[in-house]
C-alpha cells in the first residue's frame, strides 16, 4: 500500500521464492495483507497462501491460517501418495 511498500514487498516475495528454487527448495508463499497489488497468479510458485486481512489482528487471522495450512497439508499429503 502506498509509497511503494507493496511494489518492495511484491519484489521480496518474487524474489525470495527464486532464490528458494534455485537452491532446490519447494516454495509456499503466504501473503497476509489487507490489499496487496501483486498478481498471485505471476508468482513462480504452483501453491500459496492469501489472506486478504490487515497482518496485526492476530486474532481474526490465526485461524484463518491455521485452516489453509491444513488444507495445504492434506493437500500435500494426496499428492505425496
Amino acid at each position: 500500500m502506498g509509497g511503494g511498500h507493496s511494489l518492495l514487498f511484491t519484489r521480496d516475495i518474487y524474489k525470495s521464492i527464486l532464490v528458494a528454487t534455485e537452491r532446490g527448495f519447494y516454495c509456499v508463499p503466504i501473503v497476509i495483507a489487507e490489499s496487496w497489488g501483486g498478481d498471485l497468479n505471476e508468482l513462480k510458485s504452483e501453491l500459496y497462501i492469501y489472506i486478504q486481512a490487515n497482518p496485526n489482528q492476530v486474532a481474526s487471522v490465526e485461524p484463518i491460517l491455521e485452516q489453509k495450512l491444513a488444507e495445504l497439508v492434506s493437500l500435500l499429503k494426496i499428492i505425496s501418495g
